[in-house]
């Protein structure tokens, strides 16, 4: 849980630097993709399954 709120936010953080153009696109891109995969992993563990 902790590494998909803190993917999450270095992707929003991330994305205001990029379009204030402080930083590349690169890195938030790959951090909000990295939170999608941890909070799908993160759901299917938690899952009754």
């Amino acid at each position: 849980m902790l590494a998909t709120g803190g993917l999450a936010v270095v992707a929003v953080v991330g994305i205001v630097l990029a379009i204030a153009g402080a930083i590349g696109g690169t890195i938030p891109v790959l951090a909000a993709i990295l939170a999608v995969v941890c909070g799908l992993l993160l759901r299917r563990a938690l899952s009754g399954r």
